[in-house]
């Protein structure tokens, strides 16, 4: 079962009343009067105090407080004066670590700083390029707007020139074909004149031999 701590006060009493009764309040005495409680450094802590205390309060009055000799209250003293050293020393090598470790928070703290700010330049770096690209991609789109336009126009330009062409195309075939006929027509045309004028020539040659007939006729009848 863990031991009950002990309050100043609890070992005021103790110790006024023992120096009431004559006697020296050590150490084991305090304990004793208080039931077996409290830890060796707690009771000389308490004790140093309380003797402290009373030497200020009657410092020309001899008898305040009993003087007399305690090995173990001397080795309480020791063991506490020991460890208040240890702790002093550790408390010190706290100190000293808390500042090596505030001087790299704060070294680290500035390698941050200088990191955010080159970030932070890196960033309106990369927005002041992002909005030289933007203004270039609204640039480009009127000029491909542009081009879509012209391009439209030429389209337009290259139907109206295709069906110009398509109906050009078929007049001329309209016209070749309207030719062929005539052709063909003249042609014919011409052999019904060349057959006529043959059959003329035919008709003359019989004519002028009939007529050289009746020449000769009329010549024999002139001789007679």
């Amino acid at each position: 079962m863990a031991r009950m701590g002990v309050t100043y006060e609890e070992v005021e009493l103790q110790a006024e009343t023992l120096v009431a009764k004559g006697e020296n309040p050590t150490l084991e005495k305090v304990r004793r009067a208080l039931g077996d409680r409290g830890s060796n450094s707690t009771l000389s802590k308490y004790i140093n105090e309380w003797r402290g205390r009373r030497a200020q309060s009657s410092p020309n009055n001899p008898n305040s407080i009993l003087q007399v000799s305690d090995p173990v209250n001397e080795a309480v003293n020791r063991v506490w004066q020991q460890l208040k050293e240890e702790s002093q020393l550790e408390i010190f090598k706290i100190k000293e670590e808390t500042r090596l470790s505030l001087e790299e928070a704060h070294l680290h703290k500035k390698q941050l700083s200088e990191e955010r700010d080159r970030a932070f330049s890196e960033l309106q770096e990369l927005q002041n390029y992002l909005g030289q690209l933007k203004a270039e991609n609204i640039n480009l789109k009127s000029e491909l707007q542009k081009v879509q336009n012209q391009y439209e126009v030429v389209i337009g330009r290259l139907e109206e020139a295709e069906k110009y062409y398509q109906d050009y195309k078929n007049d001329k075939e309209k016209q070749i074909l309207e030719l062929r006929n005539s052709a063909k027509d003249r042609q014919q045309q011409r052999n019904e004149l060349e057959m006529t004028l043959r059959q003329a020539r035919e008709n003359i040659g019989r004519l002028e031999e009939k007529l050289r007939q009746l020449t000769l006729i009329k010549l024999s009848l002139q001789n007679l």
